[in-house]
């Protein structure tokens, strides 16, 4: 399960690391004009509350509502937190493509650090390292076999 979990995070995050060095690269180069890119006054804080609402508040949104739905329950398959983890890696890695973005539109300064920072946190504490996974499976008490799902009364 994490050598599938981590081959979709790469998948997912290697595409904004080539855009942020493209990126760069075109700076340096003079290519990106910083007047070319007039942004609309809303526009800075859009992509930094997106970047909020993708790296912090909606996996945790997610995860509660994954335990609320099995709440009742003694124990919860792999599949299912296989299934979890994945959908909550793909919500998560769209902030490194919200940082991406406010990079090349060369947002205030203020709106760029905190979004960059929030992508940072969110590649970071979400890479589904082994100790991470465990304990998750430790917290739900994953069954690798396929028995029936027993529930509490």
């Amino acid at each position: 399960m994490d050598r599938k979990l981590r081959n979709i995070y790469l998948s997912l995050l290697l595409p904004s690391v080539a855009g942020f060095t493209l990126v760069y690269v075109a700076k340096m180069l003079g290519f990106f004009n910083r007047s070319a890119f007039q942004t609309h006054s809303f526009m800075p804080p859009i992509v930094f509350i997106l970047t909020a609402l993708f790296a912090i508040a909606l996996p945790i949104f997610y995860r509660s509502y994954f335990a609320h739905i099995h709440r009742h329950r003694i124990r919860v398959s792999a599949k299912e937190l296989e299934s979890m983890e994945t959908r909550t890696i793909a919500l998560v890695m769209l902030a490194p493509y919200l940082a991406l973005l406010a990079y090349g539109l060369n947002l205030p300064r203020f709106h760029l650090c905190g979004t960059i920072l929030m992508a940072l946190y969110a590649v970071y504490y979400f890479y589904p390292s082994r100790k991470r996974l465990d304990n998750q499976m430790k917290l739900y008490r994953i069954t690798t076999e396929n028995t029936s799902v027993t529930k509490v009364c």
